[in-house]
């Protein structure tokens, strides 16, 4: 029996929105100066995205995450991408993948893919 892959489903019908990952390195404070980021080129990717309901927002991430806030679906090869960007560009919105302090990043990694809660940043 052959699996079906929906990720591919939605690939093949064009339902998959764009994403861009904005990679950055933080240069630590100097005794003369607070410390600085630099932002390089975005990556563009490809995923499956949704926006997370009010009732998850506030009793599964304890209103901790601001209305607007994405889940997304990716390749599992774009994890590092999530985890290290410094923003996150869907559509005219900007986003960062959630930290959770107990619980680290707010990632489920399945066998092929990743899905990913992005907390939605008032830029």
């Amino acid at each position: 029996m052959q699996k079906i892959d929906i990720f591919e489903i939605f690939k093949n019908e064009g339902l998959l929105e764009k994403i861009e990952i904005y990679p950055g390195k933080l240069t630590p404070a100097t005794n003369y100066g607070s410390a600085s980021e630099t932002m390089y080129n975005p990556i563009t990717i490809k995923g499956l995205v949704s926006t997370i309901s009010f009732s998850s927002l506030r009793w599964k991430y304890y209103g901790n995450l601001p209305m607007g806030s994405k889940q997304v679906i990716v390749e599992k090869r774009h994890k590092s991408l999530l985890m290290n960007a410094f923003k996150i560009k869907i559509g005219d919105d900007y986003y960062s993948c959630y930290r959770d302090s107990q619980k680290g990043f707010a990632i489920k990694e399945t066998s092929q893919y990743v899905v990913a809660v992005l907390e939605w940043k008032n830029v």
